[in-house]
């Protein structure tokens, strides 16, 4: 459609107004398929233009009409496309004069979108053109892109830092200080004096890299020499080594077997961990055998005295009496009384 006359070309308008919409979503992935879809576009236009760029110059002024909109989303929308364009084919700011005066015109303005856009596109630029061609657009840009360098908010000073390092890196310090003018010169001052901090720090984190590389490395031959001494110092026949630790072993285990203790002995137990629980128990059982033997004995001596006391009761009941020669005499029961009747007379008994 691009291809079309200008008449018949109105769908283009409309398919490349999405794509520039596009390009300003919130979405990563929406602004990737428009980014994609106007680098397939470019190129197809590219290559089938063999005899003449029209077409391609026909697309990229299509895009450049678009900065002239109301709309600021429109206009930084156009201004990304075309850092996309360039980023891809930096000749284009050189075949076509207009684009680079056209862009930096709009960093009169006050619109924030619009000078983020803008300043990302002349870091586009200054990455991508060579310094020959640099040199042509250089006084344009300087001239341009330092009076927002007193401007901190939204990062605008420090890109125009990161501008002016690139430019100083392509062109050299002498050319950029001749372009810059003379209330910028301070600025230019203190980014040189940055970018010699820099240089220098990288130089000696270097030299700081070197060193520690020797170091390592004569730790490392350090390393190896001690491991070939232990290594030396274990190289004793593997005999001797084996007998020596099955009698550690042996030593061990008997310690180990010593060190549990009998039932008997509870209270001998020696370990570190268990000794108080050993010592404890042992204590537990001893009181409780003390108290066993205590209860024991109070049974027998308690069974003693009622054997006494048993024997002493029949004692009482069956008494005996001592005749006047001395010989015992058997005193009967009352029961037993009646029976030694005689002639219905009791017997006398002797007292």
């Amino acid at each position: 459609m691009v291809k079309m006359r200008l008449e018949e070309n109105t769908k283009a308008f409309l398919i490349l107004n999405e794509i520039i919409l596009t390009l300003k979503e919130g979405n990563e992935e929406f602004r990737k398929a428009a980014y994609d879809i106007l680098l397939k576009i470019s190129a197809s236009l590219k290559d089938s233009s063999a005899i003449s760029d029209a077409p391609y110059h026909k697309l990229i002024g299509m895009i450049m009409g678009y900065l002239s909109g109301s709309s600021p989303h429109i206009k930084s929308g156009a201004v990304s496309a075309l850092s996309v364009l360039v980023y891809q084919d930096a000749d284009i700011c050189l075949s076509m004069p207009d684009i680079v005066p056209s862009l930096l015109s709009l960093l009169h303005t006050k619109v924030v979108e619009v000078i983020k856009a803008v300043l990302g596109f002349v870091k586009v630029l200054v990455s991508c053109l060579q310094a020959k061609d640099l040199h042509r657009l250089l006084s344009d840009v300087v001239y341009e892109v330092l009076p927002w360098s007193s401007v901190s908010r939204h990062h605008f000073r420090s890109k125009v830092i990161v501008i002016m390092e690139i430019i100083i890196r392509k062109c050299g310090s002498a050319v950029v200080e001749s372009v810059t003018p003379e209330k910028y010169k301070s600025f230019l001052k203190t980014v040189f004096e940055n970018r010699h901090g820099k240089t220098s720090s990288k130089e000696s984190d270097a030299g700081d890299t070197e060193m520690m590389l020797a170091d390592s490395s004569m730790k490392a031959s350090g390393s190896m020499l001690e491991k070939r001494k232990h290594k030396a110092m274990s190289s004793i026949p593997e005999e001797n080594g084996s007998v020596e630790q099955r009698k550690r072993k042996r030593e061990k285990k008997n310690n180990a077997y010593a060190s549990i203790p009998s039932s008997n002995e509870h209270h001998s137990s020696s370990g570190s961990g268990g000794g108080l629980r050993a010592v404890q128990s042992a204590r537990h059982s001893h009181n409780a055998k003390s108290i066993k033997g205590r209860l024991e004995g109070r049974q027998k001596k308690s069974k003693r005295n009622h054997d006494q006391i048993m024997t002493n009761h029949e004692k009482r009941k069956e008494p005996t009496n001592t005749s006047k020669k001395g010989e015992a005499t058997h005193i009967p029961n009352a029961s037993n009384l009646s029976k030694h009747k005689v002639g219905g007379k009791r017997q006398k008994i002797n007292k």
